[in-house]
């Protein structure tokens, strides 16, 4: 079926229409709704077909850390930087 009848929308409509035949579409057939997942991924495939979107995934997602001024010191003086604060002990304190 082509993707335009799959979301009901006609050809050659704009993004805005596709997007709120989307939303509609999967109010109507997202399995978390009572819908049929079969029914819900065809309706998916077709929103990214027509609107050139690719699907999101994981892949894309990249998480960099962050670095901390001591952790460039202590990289040039060829040490591994010890993890977390340190706490006093009990004897310390007295």
């Amino acid at each position: 079926m082509p993707p335009h009848d799959v979301l009901g929308v006609g050809l050659g409509a704009p993004r805005a229409e596709v997007d709120k035949a989307f939303r509609r579409y999967a109010l109507r057939h997202h399995p978390d709704r009572g819908g049929d997942a079969a029914t819900f991924q065809a309706g998916v495939e077709a929103y990214h077909r027509l609107t050139g979107a690719a699907p999101a995934g994981r892949a894309d997602v990249v998480f960099h850390r962050r670095r901390r001024p001591v952790d460039s010191v202590l990289a040039l003086l060829g040490r591994p930087r010890r993890g977390g604060r340190r706490r006093r002990s009990a004897r310390s304190l007295s």
